[in-house]
């Protein structure tokens, strides 16, 4: 149980480093705090949509190393934005493609059931934020409506 957990741990920074990267990205392209938020939080999204799909270890080592892989290269990516050979919108539609990439990668890994589940959760996820996005209010550091 303790190994399973300190997987999921593992994942879990590893998604938290990746989303938290892309999230700069998109803070240094001067997004406001309340667009940047949301890429802020898919790291934790994702962490709790693979925590509830009972992920085997060989799953959880694979997704593991995707999403190192992919954190490696958005670092890189940010490198490259600070050194000025790439543009911050170049770098952030790169990132989109990777984390597309990310979740075709966990698809094609999944049990018919897990990936059934899989897109459950995601489709909840992305209504919640939906919901959260039309009700109007003011996320920590968003603007309102009238100051947008």
């Amino acid at each position: 149980m303790k190994k399973i957990l300190t997987i999921l741990i593992v994942v879990a920074a590893a998604l938290s480093i990746a989303t938290t990267a892309s999230a700069q990205t998109a803070g240094q392209s001067g997004g406001s705090a309340q667009t940047s938020e949301p890429q802020a939080k898919r790291g934790h999204v994702m962490q709790d949509i693979l925590a509830k799909l009972n992920l085997t270890d060989e799953q959880k080592a694979k997704v593991k190393a995707q999403i190192a892989k992919n954190a490696a290269a958005i670092k890189e990516l940010r490198a490259e934005v600070k050194a000025g050979k790439i543009s911050k919108e170049d770098a952030k539609k790169k990132t989109k493609a990777m984390r597309k990439d990310d979740q075709q990668v966990i698809k094609a890994m999944l049990t018919p059931s897990q990936a059934k589940k899989f897109a459950a959760l995601r489709k909840e996820a992305r209504q919640k934020n939906q919901t959260a996005k039309g009700a109007g209010g003011v996320k920590s550091g968003g603007n309102t409506p009238d100051q947008r």
